[in-house]
């Protein structure tokens, strides 16, 4: 908790102070991947191989990135909602 946000996600609650991202009603925690089948053939076609590990990378990094904008938008929805409760124009 804080007085002054603390960077990117950090969100505002309606007893005005700052809380971090993970602290957030609706945030949801990443998720782990489940571990592949050990017992899965060896030789799978190019098409049920699954992505590779540069496009799993890829695929973390986007996600990342996404659930940056998610926690920034709840900072910009509760700092509307604060002004319209406070009466602030918006």
């Amino acid at each position: 908790m804080s007085d002054v946000s603390q960077g990117a996600g950090w969100w505002r609650a309606s007893d005005g102070k700052w809380y971090p991202p993970e602290s957030h009603p609706d945030y949801g925690a990443p998720q782990p991947h489940p571990a592949p089948a050990s017992n899965a053939p060896e030789q799978l076609s190019e098409s049920t191989r699954g992505p590779s590990p540069l496009d799993r990378e890829a695929a973390s990094a986007l996600l990342a990135e996404l659930q940056d904008v998610e926690r920034s938008l709840w900072a910009v929805r509760d700092e509307l909602r604060r002004l319209l409760e406070d009466g602030e124009p918006v």
